[in-house]
């Protein structure tokens, strides 16, 4: 793993690296979560957006989560297994949580169809 400061510019800057962890620690939950409930679940990502305080301590302060799920799945097992992911197990979300107001949203991509719905979650932090 490569890292560097922002002057080196040779690699990422330490705080550019909680925010893959922070996806893959929840979606590797939610994933596990949504399995137990007996939901196919074909495909998952997420995509992160997130800002930054200005000045040092350079944290996060705002996080949007994005699941995107292939399969046939039900918009509330999602929604249940993101807030266990988030609220219980992830424990990168509870890390960037207290300084960083985290907002959820998920797509589901259904296998029968080409149609895509998405969904809000509550914020957290």
């Amino acid at each position: 793993m490569v890292m560097d400061d922002a002057h080196g510019n040779t690699g990422a800057k330490p705080i550019e690296r909680a925010l893959p962890t922070l996806g893959g620690c929840t979606a590797s939950d939610a994933v596990g979560i949504l399995r137990r409930m007996r939901q196919r679940v074909s495909g998952y990502d997420v995509e992160l957006k997130a800002e930054q305080c200005s000045e040092p301590p350079t944290v996060l302060t705002r996080v949007t989560i994005k699941h995107k799920l292939r399969g046939s799945i039900q918009p509330e097992t999602v929604q249940k297994a993101i807030h266990l992911s988030e609220r219980n197990y992830c424990s990168v979300s509870a890390m960037i949580a207290m300084t960083a107001k985290i907002k959820t949203i998920f797509e589901i991509i259904s296998e029968t169809q080409t149609e895509t719905v998405s969904y809000p979650t509550q914020a957290k932090g």
